[in-house]
């Protein structure tokens, strides 16, 4: 199924980063399309394994903030998923999302805001909006 094939990639980004990066463009592709899936948990998986693309070191664990106490809840403000960005990928995945969203209008408008969100969410949210504004600022040029 795509949920298994997903946790299955996610999992080989997070153990084994360096086997997988020279998959990385092939799999973009495929994550791309998957981003039109019907099934909201695909979708939600999908932006996870993207935003675990953007880490070069995988990222680790995601944490999971509900059982954090409050001394560790400021730190999840900045991203669930733990890493230093690899920002060749990083920007790879930002571009090529940013472009499957200016080819697909309908993607955009119907889940647009749940991209940005959960980027922002799984990643730092000021990396996310700055990268963004540099690629659209740079597209209109």
């Amino acid at each position: 199924t795509k949920m298994a094939s997903l946790r299955w990639i996610n999992m080989l980004l997070e153990k084994r980063r360096g086997d997988m990066t020279e998959f990385v463009p092939k799999l973009l592709k495929v994550l791309l399309k998957t981003l039109s899936d019907t099934s909201d948990s695909v979708v939600l998986f999908t932006l996870q394994v993207l935003a675990r693309i953007s880490l070069g070191d995988g990222g680790g664990p995601i944490d999971d903030t509900d059982n954090l106490d409050d001394n560790h809840q400021a730190e999840a403000h900045y991203g669930l998923l733990r890493g230093t960005k690899d920002e060749k990928h990083f920007k790879l995945v930002i571009n090529a999302v940013l472009g499957l969203f200016s080819k697909d209008r309908a993607l955009l408008e119907n889940r647009g805001s749940l991209v940005v969100r959960k980027f922002c969410v799984l990643l730092d949210a000021e990396s996310v909006y700055m990268l963004m504004a540099e690629v659209l600022s740079a597209s209109c040029q």
